[in-house]
C-alpha cells in the first residue's frame, strides 16, 4: 500500500513576478537528414520537419514563434571573395515559408578558417577580423526582412587559455562589436546579441564588458545563454531534476547585473536547452532518452516554468526532431512523450504570451543543493494569471513517489479542471481527468510520481 502524506499547502499570491514574452516559445532548426528505413533496410534521406505538413501540424499547437538556425562563417564564406549561401538559404526559406521568424546564429566555428588554427585562431589575424566583419555585413544584407535576430557567436571559449580556440573576453567583445556594427549599418531593425555562453555569470560578465565599450549599449539587444542540466551519461534522475531552478536563476542574474550598468532593457534569450548535452556513447552517436521521454516531459515543464518565472524572454528548445527533439524522426513525425508536457502548459495551464507568473508559496521545507542557489522542492508550485483573467496552478512532482497537496482556492474561482501528465498519462494529459466545484477553502490534490498536475481554475 502506498501512503501519501500532505507535504505542502499551496497558496497563490496577487503579485506578478514576470510576464511571458511574445516570442517565448522557440526551436532549433533541424534540416533534412538520413534515417533508418525499416522496409528497405538501409539509411535513406528524409525531408526537414519545416517542409512537412504533418510535422508542422504537430508543431503549431506549441505556439513556436522563432526558429534558430546556423550561419557558420567557414561554410558560407570559406575565403575572401567566395560566398556559398545554399546552406543558409534553404533553412531560412523553409522557416519563413512555414510561418516562423528566424534567428540566425553567426557561428565563429573553430579557429581554423582561411587563416589560423585551433592554437592560433583566425581572430588573431587582421585579415581574419576583416573577413568576419564582411561576413556579418553580407549576412545582414542577404537576410534583412527575413531574420529578426542575429546571434553573434556560439559557445566561444572565453575562459580557458589552455584549451583550443581560446578567444577571451576582450577579443570576443571586439569581434562582437565589429559584427554588430556591420549588421546595424545595413539592417538596423535586426536585433543583435550573444554570446551563447553558459548560463548566468559568464553571460552577464560578457554583457557588462560589451556595454562598457563606446556604442556598446546601442549594439546589444539581447544576451544569449545555454543550459543543459547534465553532461554525463549516467547521472541519476533526481540529481538532474533538482537543477531546473537554473532556468530561473540565469535570467534573474543577468537582469540584475545589467540593471547595474544600463537602463536599456536587454532581452534574455535561452538559445539552447535540453535535459542532456550528451551526443555520443562508446564512440557512437547516442542521445539520452531523458531528453524526450515522460520524465523528460516533466523536466521540460519545470524548465519552461522556471524560465518564464525568471523573466527569460525567449527559450529555444534544442531541437525539433530526433534524439534531442520534440518529434520522432521522419517519415512519421509523431510526437515524443515530452511534447505533450509542453503542449499541456500551452493549452491547459495557459502559459502563453501575455500571461503573468504570480507569486506562489508552499509550506514544504525546501532543500538546498550545492549547485542551485534557489530553494529546491519535491513538489514545485507555479501560478499563472492567464490572458483570459483566470488562474492556473501547476504542480511539478519531481520525485518517484506520490505526493498529496492542498491548494487554496483563488478568491474568484468557482470550479476547476484538473489535468495530469505522467508516465501513465501522456497524450491523454491534454484532456482533464476531472472537474470539481468549489467546496470550502482548500482543494485536495494527489500528484502521481514524476508528474505535472495543472489546476485550471475558472
Amino acid at each position: 500500500m502506498v501512503v501519501m502524506l500532505t507535504v505542502a499547502l499551496i497558496t497563490v499570491g496577487e503579485g506578478a513576478l514576470s510576464s511571458v514574452g511574445e516570442r517565448f516559445y522557440a526551436l532549433q532548426y533541424d534540416g533534412p537528414g538520413k534515417f533508418w528505413d525499416e522496409v528497405l533496410g538501409r539509411m535513406v534521406w528524409g525531408r526537414s520537419p519545416f517542409e512537412s505538413p504533418m510535422a508542422l501540424f504537430w508543431l503549431k499547437p506549441l505556439r513556436v514563434r522563432v526558429v534558430r538556425t546556423w550561419a557558420k562563417v567557414q561554410d558560407f564564406h570559406p575565403k575572401p571573395g567566395e560566398w556559398i549561401w545554399k546552406g543558409v538559404d534553404r533553412p531560412v526559406r523553409e522557416i519563413v515559408k512555414a510561418g516562423f521568424e528566424v534567428l540566425l546564429c553567426l557561428n565563429q566555428g573553430s579557429g581554423s578558417w582561411f587563416v589560423g588554427d585551433e592554437r592560433k585562431p583566425w581572430w588573431e589575424f587582421d585579415e581574419g577580423r576583416r573577413e568576419w566583419e564582411a561576413a556579418a555585413r553580407a549576412l545582414a544584407e542577404r537576410f534583412e526582412g527575413k531574420a529578426v535576430m542575429i546571434e553573434i557567436f556560439n559557445e566561444p571559449n572565453l575562459l580557458h587559455k589552455e584549451r583550443p580556440n581560446y578567444m577571451g573576453w576582450e577579443r570576443s567583445v571586439e569581434l562582437y562589436l565589429l559584427a554588430a556594427r556591420a549588421i546595424k549599418q545595413v539592417a538596423p531593425s535586426i536585433l543583435c546579441g550573444g554570446p551563447a555562453s553558459w548560463a548566468g555569470w559568464e553571460t552577464a560578465e560578457w554583457g557588462k564588458r560589451v556595454l562598457s565599450r563606446p556604442g556598446g549599449e546601442r549594439l546589444l539587444d539581447f544576451l544569449s545563454y545555454h543550459i543543459y542540466t547534465t553532461h554525463k551519461i549516467d547521472e541519476p534522475d533526481e540529481v538532474v531534476m533538482a537543477r531546473t531552478p537554473w532556468f530561473e536563476e540565469a535570467p534573474l542574474y543577468i537582469s540584475r547585473e545589467m540593471g547595474k550598468v544600463t537602463k536599456k532593457r536587454i532581452l534574455r534569450a535561452l538559445t539552447e536547452f535540453n535535459f542532456s548535452a550528451v551526443c555520443e556513447r562508446d564512440g557512437k552517436a547516442w542521445t539520452d532518452p531523458r531528453n524526450r521521454n515522460a520524465l523528460g516531459g516533466v523536466w521540460l515543464a519545470s524548465a519552461l516554468l522556471h524560465s518564464a518565472k525568471g523573466g527569460c524572454d525567449i527559450a529555444f528548445h534544442f531541437s525539433t526532431q530526433g534524439g534531442f527533439g520534440v518529434l520522432v524522426w521522419p517519415p512519421n513525425w509523431r510526437p515524443w512523450p515530452a511534447y505533450y508536457a509542453w503542449r499541456l502548459l500551452v493549452e491547459g495551464a495557459g502559459l502563453l504570451p501575455g500571461a503573468k507568473i504570480l507569486e506562489c508559496t508552499t509550506t514544504e521545507e525546501a532543500r538546498r543543493t550545492a549547485s542551485v542557489k534557489l530553494p529546491v522542492y519535491d513538489l514545485e508550485p507555479f501560478a499563472i494569471r492567464r490572458t483570459d483573467g483566470g488562474v492556473s496552478v501547476v504542480l511539478v512532482n519531481r520525485t518517484k513517489r506520490p505526493i498529496k497537496a492542498e491548494v487554496c482556492w483563488p478568491a474568484e474561482a468557482r470550479e476547476v479542471e484538473v489535468y495530469v501528465f505522467s508516465t501513465e498519462r501522456v497524450a491523454d494529459s491534454l484532456w482533464p481527468v476531472r472537474r470539481r466545484k468549489r467546496e470550502g477553502k482548500w482543494l485536495d490534490i494527489d500528484c502521481p510520481p514524476i508528474s505535472v498536475t495543472v489546476l485550471r481554475f475558472e
